[in-house]
């Protein structure tokens, strides 16, 4: 990876990606780019123009939201330093509102149609001939080939310190001889992840749906699930905490197994061990604490609550780095030359 920007670009207008959708809902976005605002502020100090682009919804879904004021009021409360929100959509509105040194974030980016589409559009090409630098410090987003994402196939870039972050925490598990995923959660759209990291060799402890889902499939019920029964890797639950017979969560002796597996090893954490929206938390923060890495959605918020470290802003693009899967964002940045 090139390396990243802290305060030596002077008199330049810099593009930063960075991820905070779902940040109303999510509090551990909100923490995580308020600490990155003072790096953000060294550049414009510098006489940079640094303007921040993210996504939040998508358009035509009711989380969707045009106007992203919230999150620079949020983003300003938490750091305790000025940034500015740019209310125009014109290129000659954005240009005349970024031209002094500061900090400033756009219009939700998914505004403009050309934005899913990838490639060099009308939106790329308006980047690459009014800024200088890309910064990309959203590993959340390094699976999605959109064009704000995939900006270092056209201009000069680099990574920012989250990105660098999140990624050195991968690695070190990736990279280790114990390599450990403490899969949970409520949904199961991860599990072609799950398979390429089990046949590799991870040793995956599960809770959460795909806890129930396996032992159903264990059972002789055909679902998603049914091909990790031949993984050796997988670890399942040995008692279940049961309430109106469903589970809502794992037992305690699994938790103290689980414990013992992963203790001193360190791993990556992803999604909770039970519901924990009805307050069933403990299991995943036992096991939380012995995490190099706890990725973002439910499991962040939780982490974040109790002050916990590793927490991440990527999920889903973090599982498709660890099985090695096509990254969009982290082609274009590798195959950056400028």
């Amino acid at each position: 990876m090139h390396r990243h920007l802290l305060n030596g670009p002077q008199n330049k207008k810099i593009i930063v990606r960075i991820d905070m959708n779902g940040g109303e809902q999510e509090g551990y976005k909100i923490w995580r780019y308020a600490k990155e605002m003072t790096h953000y502020k060294k550049m414009a100090d510098n006489g940079c123009s640094v303007v921040l682009l993210t996504h939040y919804g998508r358009k035509g879904d009711k989380d969707f939201r045009e106007n992203l004021e919230f999150l620079v009021e949020s983003l300003k409360e938490v750091s305790g330093i000025d940034m500015k929100y740019v209310h125009g959509l014109t290129e000659d509105e954005v240009l005349d509102a970024v031209s002094e040194p500061g900090v400033y974030m756009l219009k939700n980016i998914r505004i403009h149609d050309s934005e899913k589409q990838g490639g060099f559009n009308e939106l790329a090409e308006f980047f690459v001939n009014n800024f200088d630098i890309f910064l990309n410090d959203a590993p959340a987003v390094l699976h999605r080939g959109h064009t704000s994402v995939t900006l270092p196939d056209h201009m000069p870039s680099h990574v920012g310190n989250v990105m660098l972050e999140e990624i050195g925490r991968l690695d070190k598990v990736k990279n280790s001889s114990t390599r450990i995923l403490v899969w949970g959660g409520a949904k199961l759209d991860k599990v072609k992840y799950i398979e390429t990291l089990a046949k590799e060799g991870w040793t995956v402890l599960l809770g959460g749906i795909p806890a129930v889902e396996f032992e159903a499939a264990k059972s002789g019920t055909v679902n998603r699930m049914t091909p990790l029964l031949d993984c050796s890797g997988m670890v399942a639950p040995i008692d279940f905490v049961m309430k109106n017979g469903k589970a809502v969560d794992i037992g305690p002796k699994t938790v103290d197994m689980y414990e013992k597996i992963i203790e001193g090893k360190g791993g990556i954490f992803s999604g909770p061990m039970g519901k924990y929206e009805d307050g069933y938390e403990e299991s995943s923060t036992r096991l939380m604490k012995h995490c190099t890495a706890i990725l973002g959605g439910h499991s962040g918020n939780i982490a974040h609550k109790y002050q916990m470290d590793g927490i991440m802003t990527s999920g889903g693009s973090a599982l498709a780095y660890l099985s090695d899967k096509e990254l969009p964002g982290m082609d274009a940045i590798k195959g950056n030359k400028r």
